[in-house]
């Protein structure tokens, strides 16, 4: 199997895996939105582009290596670990059905993604 095929076979996690995290972003903006509520509409926007970037910087080597193991191995294992470790097992089904609208994250449906939190942030 080439590289670039056994690649693929990580896609559907690293799409939930995203999205889950950025659920997780979204829901802790929303939960401090009272406390935000003082900022200007362009500080919201730096504050929430501030969050995404910290997301994407903290999971990008992540993400980027995985890609490069499953190259090397059998990617099972490292899919597995993932979806073990960040308890994507419930969303990954789900998201390998979206994986094809969007490959960039967010795209746990609403349906799947935890409930008892406050909702997502609205936007400005």
């Amino acid at each position: 199997m080439s590289a670039w095929l056994a690649g693929l076979e990580v896609v559907p996690t690293i799409v939930c895996l995203r999205g889950t995290i950025d659920h997780v972003r979204e829901t802790e903006l929303a939960r401090l939105d009272g406390k935000l509520e003082q900022l200007s509409s362009a500080q919201g926007d730096e504050v929430e582009q501030l969050t995404v970037a910290i997301v994407n910087k903290i999971l990008h080597v992540s993400t980027v290596r995985l890609r490069e193991l499953v190259a090397e191995r059998d990617a099972y294992v490292y899919v597995d670990a993932l979806q073990r470790l960040f308890d994507l097992s419930g969303v990954a089904p789900a998201c390998e059905r979206e994986r094809l609208v969007s490959i960039a994250g967010d795209c746990i449906p609403a349906d799947l993604r935890v409930t008892g939190g406050a909702a997502p942030r609205s936007s400005r």
